[in-house]
């Protein structure tokens, strides 16, 4: 996933410097893109702010496209200095911390800021954050707790879902796994809209008619493909997410979590035997129990549907 392809080269060639939209907003690119790189601290919060508006004002938020290799930089940046202090805080533990935590706050705004630019261009291109979601995982998995975790695995969603070949599950599955155990429904949705493009890319050769996530239930659609019935051995491996917290996802209060946990269960996150199965070593027979009682007593018509195709595709 090196490089940065997708819109972003075209946007660039035709911005010619600055530009403005229908609503007369002017992007002076060029000296965004410096003031990202090598500005000061104060600089790089300014133009980051400048990125976000011109993304809310409705106009042309691709301009901004260009923009995602330097916004990824900075949430790398931050992995850095995450470590470093890691390896300083047995020095002076207790004297450092409430210095760091004062230090922080202008950093956890930017991340959060950042964040919400890389979900929104995601939107736009998945194309174009597609070569940061390495860097974008890592962070969530790094600092799960973290105000930017929400708009993050917002981002990874919209990228798996459109472009799920240019998602590595080995550098995803503990972000995900963070996202699955998230306070806010919406995030944990976008976690299994993520882990649902994942385990049906490792299933890529199927057809799968009954596998159709568009609608009103949020994202998570990807166009079904025809195909040779798949082997059992490209089972995605889900070691990162537990069994009975995959299975327990089943009973979640939105309907976008359940609807899409059911949509990796019959994708092959069970294995072929009856006892524990590859992957998050869910019995096939368990699985089937949990998502055939779904399919009869949900309240939701989507959940009840995609709850009955796992149940055929496991039988």
């Amino acid at each position: 996933m090196d490089g940065d392809g997708g819109n972003a080269v075209e946007t660039q060639r035709n911005s010619g410097g600055t530009s403005a939209d229908e609503f007369g907003f002017e992007l002076d690119l060029p000296s965004l893109l410096v003031r990202l790189d090598e500005g000061s601290a104060a600089a790089r919060r300014e133009a980051v702010a400048q990125i976000r508006e011109t993304i809310d004002a409705g106009g042309r938020p691709e301009r901004c496209l260009p923009t995602v290799p330097k916004l990824r930089a900075l949430l790398e940046e931050s992995e850095m200095e995450s470590e470093s202090q890691s390896e300083s805080e047995s020095e002076s533990e207790s004297e450092s911390e409430s210095e760091f935590e004062a230090e922080s706050d202008p950093d956890i705004e930017l991340h959060e800021e950042v964040a919400y630019c890389l979900a929104e261009l995601a939107s736009e291109s998945p194309a174009d954050v597609a070569p940061s979601v390495d860097a974008i995982a890592g962070f969530v998995a790094s600092h799960g707790s973290h105000p930017a975790t929400p708009d993050l695995l917002r981002c990874l969603a919209a990228v798996a879902t459109e472009r799920p070949a240019a998602v590595d599950p080995n550098d995803c599955l503990k972000a995900i796994a963070v996202g699955l155990e998230h306070g806010q429904s919406d995030v944990r949705a976008d976690a299994a809209v993520t882990l649902a493009a994942l385990a049906r890319d490792s299933r890529s050769g199927e057809r799968d008619d009954g596998d159709d996530a568009s609608g009103s239930n949020g994202p998570g659609a990807e166009r079904d493909e025809v195909g040779h019935e798949a082997d059992r051995s490209t089972l995605l491996d889900l070691e990162a997410i537990p069994a009975d917290r995959l299975l327990a996802l089943l009973e979640d209060d939105d309907p976008r979590v359940r609807r899409n946990v059911c949509r990796v269960l019959g994708y092959g996150g069970v294995g072929t035997g009856a006892g524990a199965g590859a992957g998050v070593g869910v019995g096939v027979d368990t699985a089937s129990d949990r998502l055939s009682s779904l399919a009869n007593e949900d309240s939701v018509p989507a959940v009840r549907e995609q709850a009955e195709w796992a149940v055929d595709r496991l039988s």
